[in-house]
């Protein structure tokens, strides 16, 4: 297991910074992403222009919010949870499940395109959703991995010099 110091992080501290991270950072992504705002051309219901628009608005959000993603998994994998990338995965699935709900509920973002088809921007909601717990689990597994290559394997003799 990753550690700062020596000591895994406290499982509290751990989830409350992991939070944190997830949500400042997150903004901070998204907030760089709609700084110099972002056009759509001619939406309309179920054209592949208008899918790949959308498709790559969302895979942009996700890039956005990745470092954070990142650094919030790596607190949670240097604390002392018995199940680091079940604890990451559900973190991030509960953050941002939440986020998702918020903006499907509240926002109303798509309704400046009366012709679009709304199940579009729903299911790249969803799909958001799922790449970023995915994400989250592949960043967490990479960290166990690489942590284990590192202390046993091809990596050793590099790390301890």
């Amino acid at each position: 297991m990753p550690t700062i110091g020596g000591k895994p992080l406290n499982r509290k501290l751990a989830l409350i910074a992991s939070l944190g991270v997830l949500w400042l950072g997150g903004s901070v992504g998204l907030w760089l992403l709609h700084r110099d705002g972002w056009d759509f051309i001619l939406l309309q219901g179920h054209d592949i222009g208008t899918v790949a628009q959308i498709g790559a608005y969302y895979l942009a959000r996700v890039g956005a919010q990745f470092p954070s993603i990142g650094i919030a998994v790596m607190l949670i994998g240097m604390s002392d949870f018995r199940r680091p990338v079940h604890t990451a995965c559900m973190t991030v699935f509960g953050y941002h499940g939440t986020m998702t709900v918020i903006r499907l509920l509240f926002g109303r973002v798509w309704s400046s395109a009366p012709s679009l088809d709304q199940r579009i921007p729903v299911l790249a909601e969803l799909g958001q959703l799922a790449l970023l717990v995915g994400l989250a689990a592949l960043v967490t597994w990479l960290m166990f991995w690489i942590d284990t290559r590192v202390k046993t394997g091809a990596l050793a003799r590099y790390a301890h010099r």
